[in-house]
């Protein structure tokens, strides 16, 4: 599909913001580096080194030496913000990560979770959730974006079932060791971390919940209106991330091919048809979640709708640390919402106003009305959970 179509997309007042579309190994910017053998223990124990990269092709795991405060303080740990303290990829075996797990200490904490739908406040609730010297918020780290890739492509490490297993146990020990220095005086249960992933991981959700241990998820969900009004809201470049979402989420749930393709060959004009592909990327998003919650008992999978964070954040995010059991007092959230509601969850040392979002999204919404109209018509035909592809 032309690109340029994207860029006749901008709305009355679009918010631009940078998305990773997709995940590209080489394209960390650093220098990959051979460790020595007599490293390897450092790098796999520290959290200190950070696990950012599966390279399948050289069978190498590529760590960051980082700080806590890089990336605490990092938008995202995906490689958009400088995390680095020395410019370098340290390089692992894989092989040889795989022996250390099977004789390294082993967390006794669950998998901790913030699964969303995009654009609906989840990393404002990841910052809040983050509570020094208590919990340890990781926002969209880029190796778990490339599991999904590789479940997608049908990639060997993903075919071999145990292998598979092997690395997703791997990947989620490394994101639950402690930043606090275990002594007489420190438990490990002292201090726990989460991860919220990128939206990227929605076709595997199965897999990061079960595959590796006991998981405590809260999943951040959106109505498709507010899907389709943050997606346009942000102009062409959130559209056509939409629809790079879309496309990988796609082969997760293959009996969307044909109402997908009967969109893309349309005469719809450009407008009208990526609001309907926007709201599929949204049907098959509920999909994921409603798979997820049929595999969990209610108290460790809670859902959240972006209108009860907005409404309510303190009480949201007390719920979600509850649900997540990260041992938080709700005095605890009340400093931590209070700090971050008045800064861009997106855009470090940018200052945030919600009226400001709401008076785009008037104006969005406004531009839109009677595309919208016609498309949420559309989408209760097609879409709802009623419908024989969402029960598919």
């Amino acid at each position: 599909m032309n690109s340029n179509i994207f860029n006749s997309i901008a709305g009355p007042a679009s918010e631009p913001l940078s998305n990773r579309v997709a995940v590209d190994v080489a394209t960390t910017g650093l220098d990959s580096v051979e460790s020595p053998i007599h490293q390897w223990f450092e790098i796999l124990e520290s959290p200190d080194y950070f696990l950012h990269v599966v390279d399948a092709r050289s069978g190498n795991f590529g760590f960051i030496r980082t700080s806590r405060e890089r990336l605490a303080n990092a938008s995202f740990v995906d490689g958009r913000s400088p995390l680095a303290v020395d410019s370098k990829i340290w390089q692992v075996p894989i092989d040889e990560a795989f022996k250390w797990q099977k004789t390294a200490f082993r967390s006794t904490q669950p998998n901790r979770f913030v699964f969303h739908q995009s654009f609906c406040g989840s990393t404002f609730l990841a910052r809040a959730l983050h509570v020094e010297e208590k919990s340890f918020a990781y926002k969209e780290p880029n190796i778990v974006a490339q599991l999904a890739n590789l479940k997608a492509a049908h990639h060997p490490l993903y075919a071999n079932k145990a292998h598979w297993s092997q690395l997703l146990n791997f990947v989620l020990e490394q994101f639950k060791q402690s930043w606090l220095t275990l002594s007489p005086a420190v438990n490990e249960s002292d201090h726990q971390n989460l991860i919220k992933p990128s939206s990227w991981v929605n076709t595997m959700l199965p897999d990061l919940a079960t595959e590796a241990g006991h998981s405590n998820i809260v999943l951040v969900s959106q109505s498709a209106e507010d899907f389709l009004v943050s997606v346009f809201r942000g102009g062409g470049e959130r559209v056509q991330f939409a629809y790079a979402l879309l496309k990988h989420l796609r082969s997760a749930f293959p009996d969307y091919y044909q109402v997908i393709s009967e969109i893309e060959q349309s005469a719809l004009d450009s407008a009208d048809l990526f609001i309907r592909l926007t709201l599929i990327a949204h049907a098959l998003q509920n999909r994921a979640f409603a798979q997820l919650q049929a595999l969990l008992p209610a108290r460790e999978c809670m859902t959240l709708p972006y209108q009860e964070l907005q409404k309510d954040p303190v009480e949201s995010a007390y719920h979600a640390a509850r649900t997540l059991q990260l041992g938080l007092e709700k005095s605890d959230l009340v400093a931590s919402v209070a700090h971050n509601l008045g800064q861009h969850a997106k855009v470090s040392h940018r200052g945030y106003a919600q009226q400001q979002t709401d008076a785009i999204n008037a104006q969005v919404r406004a531009h839109y009305q009677e595309n919208f109209k016609a498309a949420m018509d559309w989408y209760q035909d097609h879409l709802l959970p009623s419908s024989p592809l969402f029960e598919g």
